[in-house]
């Protein structure tokens, strides 16, 4: 009799034990092709489409997994809630433009528990049949947590610079990271490549890294720097005494978008303002790469050629060129220039007077 009902038990339990397998699998399936980038879809086709999408953000903000349930193999991105910054805005619209984390959802919280980074674990049948129905899901926690809990360490997706003993800069930089600045140093390199797929058709490999990696310098240089270091209260002048005030920057413009001081206030209107922080801050994200792969990368090439040709006697047309002792460099076209010709300048022992 005993035995009998065992089996019945272990009858009724099997559909579980296998939903839950099932399910297992396809947690673990997903972190592998996150981590990994090895999905269905190759990176850049679907990075592409993200990136033709309307420019708004269709994210899922909440504050609680008690009142937003999560899908176990939806990816959940962690942060702090109360007042937003530019700094994590960013960092999450980066995290999002890849391929792996593009339907991911937002949880805005201060709470320790939730803000654990959690592991694909896959229970075995053994173990699954020891618990009921309701045990058999795995708990809901975040798999990547950016700009709160105090703790820096990639191996387990956590981005925050919060702690004292941080001083992490980007190679070549002496500004501290903030978290925007710590998810484009591990990510940004990956976004560039992908969306540059098409600018760089008919370069080599060793051409395409060169471009990749010199576009990376340039955009955390002309965009994100500033926001690492607004972040960190580093001001852009070394004087006490300045000229004027900016408050048009991209973290003025984010900051603008938390509800003011003398407006109701609750987590659903910060997550709701949030959002339109996401929005901006991959707009203003995505203007400045197309800028950088499509103008100013490509305007190297012309500014190369100007240096080549500064001591030539006659110009394409054939006629003479009055200048060709080297003293003046001719641009054929508008272009933007100065940025490389201050780096040819090291190179090839020029001394620029303008």
């Amino acid at each position: 009799m005993e035995r009998m009902l065992a089996f019945v038990v272990l009858l009724l339990l099997f559909p579980y034990a296998c939903n839950s397998f099932l399910q297992g699998s396809l947690l673990l399936g997903t972190r592998w092709a996150r981590w990994t980038g090895r999905s269905l879809a190759t990176p850049a086709r679907r990075l592409s489409s993200a990136l033709n999408q309307e420019l708004t953000c269709n994210v899922n903000v909440f504050s609680n997994f008690d009142e937003t349930p999560v899908s176990e193999n939806q990816i959940v991105i962690g942060t702090h809630d109360g007042a937003f910054h530019c700094d994590e805005a960013l960092a999450i619209s980066l995290l999002r433009l890849m391929p792996q984390f593009a339907s991911s959802c937002v949880l805005r919280s201060r709470n320790p528990e939730v803000l654990q980074v959690r592991t694909a674990e896959v229970r075995s049948i053994a173990e699954v049949i020891q618990l009921t129905p309701f045990d058999l899901f795995i708990s809901q926690k975040c798999d990547v947590v950016v700009d709160v809990g105090g703790v820096y360490d990639s191996t387990t997706y956590r981005y925050d610079h919060h702690q004292r003993s941080f001083t992490d800069t980007l190679d070549g930089f002496s500004t501290k990271l903030s978290s925007a600045g710590l998810i484009y140093k591990h990510f940004g390199r990956v976004i560039l490549e992908n969306y540059m797929n098409t600018a760089s058709d008919g370069l080599s490999r060793e051409e395409k890294n060169t471009m990749v990696d010199i576009c990376y310098h340039k955009l955390y240089r002309s965009f994100v720097e500033h926001i690492d270091a607004i972040d960190n209260g580093i001001t852009s002048a070394e004087s006490e005494d300045i000229k004027c005030h900016m408050s048009t920057s991209l973290s003025a413009r984010v900051g603008q978008l938390n509800p003011r001081w003398n407006q109701p206030q609750n987590s659903n209107i910060q997550n709701e303002q949030f959002t339109k922080a996401l929005a901006l801050t991959r707009s203003e994200f995505l203007t400045n790469v197309d800028e950088v792969i499509h103008s100013w990368y490509p305007a190297k090439s012309l500014v190369q050629q100007a240096v080549k040709k500064r001591f030539n006697t006659v110009d394409t047309d054939g006629q003479p060129i009055f200048a060709s002792d080297g003293k003046i460099i001719l641009l054929e076209q508008f272009c933007p220039w100065k940025d490389h010709l201050y780096e040819m300048e090291q190179q090839v022992s020029l001394f620029i007077v303008m």
